[in-house]
């Protein structure tokens, strides 16, 4: 291979790497774990449900406009939190927000 040559494949590889890195987080994750379990777009609420347990928030859309119901999810302070987002009952989309927090505990008298 000549140095034109050797220069042009090293841009190619570069250009796709540089895609498989950046394309995931224009659209968003396609997946998180909860303990061992995996949770990814298309699975149904119960399943994400029965792998991670109920949210630490959710807003629910409105329904019979196509809206879409998000769940947030803290994983406490040394991860970012999940927003998982819900249409038509199914995950349409995983993002990362900001780091989480340690919930506080409440003691009765």
């Amino acid at each position: 291979m000549n140095k034109r040559s050797s220069l042009l494949v090293m841009s190619a590889v570069l250009i796709t790497f540089t895609l498989l890195i950046l394309v995931p987080n224009l659209y968003g994750m396609m997946s998180f774990r909860c303990g061992t379990k995996l949770v990814q777009v298309g699975d149904k609420q119960s399943d994400v449900l029965a792998k991670c347990g109920p949210p630490t928030s959710q807003t629910e859309g409105r329904l019979g406009t196509g809206g879409s119901d998000r769940w947030t999810y803290n994983r406490g302070s040394t991860q970012a939190m999940m927003v998982v987002r819900f249409v038509g009952g199914k995950v349409s989309s995983i993002e990362s927000a900001e780091r989480g927090f340690v919930q506080p505990t409440f003691q009765q008298d």
